[in-house]
């Protein structure tokens, strides 16, 4: 006989957090599937899980995660930031790109991410995506320089 054990979202979030912390993504992602079953639209489990699947090198499933945090929450930039790092595994670096240049205009002046996004304002227009020589496993901050 089987026991099924229901946990609560805050103690699923906890362990996922907890299996991370120790490299163990898949343990992270299950539990962090349980939170999600309780809250759909919670934005900030919704970009870890993606952060989690791109540990495990499952950028598409990743990519699903950032788009509904981007759906769910337009106007926070670590929901683009999160989609530009799954299309960037995906080599999408125009995608990315965009997804960066989304998440610029969020970021309120004065916050302690200004210079992360004076650096954002100030990355050329031009020669975007393999153009730049940026090959597919480029992080974001690789496509900002």
């Amino acid at each position: 006989m089987t026991v099924g054990i229901e946990i609560e979202m805050d103690d699923a979030v906890i362990y996922a957090r907890s299996f991370a912390s120790y490299g163990n993504y898949t343990r992270a992602t299950t539990f962090m599937t349980r939170a999600l079953r309780h809250d759909p639209s919670n934005v900030d489990n919704l970009i870890e899980r993606s952060k989690f699947w791109r540990e495990l090198d499952l950028a598409s499933n990743a990519l699903l995660d950032a788009r509904r945090a981007v759906l769910v929450a337009p106007d926070r930039p670590t929901s683009w930031e999160s989609l530009a790092e799954a299309y960037v595994m995906l080599g999408s670096l125009d995608a990315a790109l965009d997804a960066i240049d989304a998440a610029v205009p969020l970021v309120p002046i004065g916050s302690a991410d200004a210079s992360y996004t004076e650096k954002l304002a100030v990355r050329p227009t031009t020669g975007r995506g393999n153009g730049r020589g940026i090959s597919g496993t480029a992080t974001v901050s690789e496509l900002l320089t």
